[in-house]
């Protein structure tokens, strides 16, 4: 599984694609039948999930999480305007809602962002387990000097802009290296890749586990 930038995740194209899996995936509805007795038009469901304009708004992001409770799916803001926290899901009985901290995280990891140099992932395999798992978050600065991050954990992207959260080390050609996992039981990630070149280094400074 790839990590994936928070920027990459708040696209009007990444907003509208979590708006069809509610009404496609979840429900299986057509947009007529998902606006029926709502105050949401079908054409606008239309721009929205295709990303026209700006996508999705915050208003029309309330509109749908309001909508998707009427039919039995809990999804919160924060999930589908920036792609933070619980990903949608049936409402059912047993359901830990945490939509306060869902937002809360989503205001920290926004927060973090502003700061020059900032990125901000979300962690998606088990290379870094224990200290991370699938599902966190992590923030780096970058830093101009690549050799600087050598030896610590950090964000990162090849020349192909594929994003990797490794411990950096030098490889054995020049201006290569080599991105190692801190579990040596990985099952979803390469346990090492060796002598690419890097284009961005961000050494991790902020993480935030969620449950």
């Amino acid at each position: 599984m790839e990590n994936s930038f928070i920027e990459n995740r708040t696209s009007a194209e990444a907003r509208g694609m979590r708006v069809r899996f509610i009404r496609d995936n979840l429900l299986t509805l057509t947009r007529e039948k998902f606006c029926e007795h709502s105050n949401i038009t079908s054409q606008s469901l239309k721009g929205w999930e295709l990303g026209w304009g700006n996508g999705l708004t915050i208003k029309a992001a309330e509109k749908i999480v309001k909508r998707a409770k009427k039919l039995n799916v809990y999804c919160t803001y924060s999930w589908l305007m920036h792609g933070i926290g619980r990903e949608a899901t049936y409402l059912t009985n047993d359901l830990n809602l945490n939509e306060h901290d869902d937002d809360h995280l989503a205001h920290e990891l926004l927060l973090f962002k502003e700061q020059h140099g900032a990125l901000v992932s979300m962690v998606s395999d088990d290379a870094m387990a224990p200290l991370l798992c699938a599902g966190n978050y992590v923030g780096g600065i970058t830093v101009k000097n690549i050799d600087i991050a050598v030896g610590k954990e950090c964000i990162l992207t090849d020349d192909n802009d594929d994003i990797y959260i490794r411990i950096l080390k030098k490889g054995d050609e020049a201006g290569h290296y080599n991105l190692c996992c801190l579990n040596q039981d990985a099952a979803w990630a390469n346990k090492e890749i060796k002598n690419i070149s890097i284009k961005i280094a961000a050494p991790i400074v902020f993480i935030r586990k969620t449950t």
